[in-house]
Order: structure tokens, then C-alpha cells, then sequence
């Protein structure tokens, strides 16, 4: 059954590394700005319409061409880079 996922930028690196543990490397990502609320107005529904035609193209799309398209498609690492605190540290991310 054809399926369309849909992540932010900020999450799209880390959702095709998750695709890739579960042996599914060639799932199709529709990717939107992050944050999406941020959208408004003309600007948002621009971003609707690329989105609905990047899912459209995926639930129609042959699952062949699908699988070459997104399996070499590199999403940028997310802007603000998450890790542990440190001891004395309050803050867990650095941007």
C-alpha cells in the first residue's frame, strides 16, 4: 500500500536514519519547514501545495523510481544539535 511520510527539516536527517535501521531506506519523506506554525497566510499555503504534490507524487509514483529518487536523497543535519547535559550544565541543547 503506498504511504507518504511527512517530517519537518529539522527531524528529516534523524527520519532517514530510522528508515534505514528498519531496512527501509528508500522511504519516501514529503519535507516541510520547521516550525510548520511559523507558516502563515500566503507563505503557508505555498508550502501546502509543494507538500501536496510531493505526497501525490508518491502515492502514484512507481515504487522503482520512488526507491532511486528517495534512497540517495541526503537531508541536511538539523539546526540545533541535541546531547546529554554535562554535570553543572542546565541546558541540553546548543544551537
Amino acid at each position: 500500500m503506498p504511504t507518504a511520510t511527512l517530517c519537518t527539516d529539522e527531524f528529516a536527517a534523524l527520519t532517514k536514519r530510522e528508515c534505514g535501521t528498519l531496512g527501509l531506506p528508500e522511504m519516501p519523506l514529503a519535507v516541510l519547514p520547521h516550525p510548520t506554525s511559523a507558516l502563515l497566510g500566503e507563505a503557508a499555503q505555498a508550502k501546502a501545495r509543494e507538500a501536496v504534490q510531493e505526497v501525490g507524487y508518491i502515492l502514484t509514483g512507481e515504487a522503482d523510481e520512488l526507491a532511486e529518487v528517495y534512497m540517495n536523497k541526503i537531508y541536511p543535519a538539523p539546526k540545533r544539535a541535541f546531547r546529554a547535559a554535562q554535570p553543572g550544565q542546565t541546558e541540553s541543547c546548543r544551537t
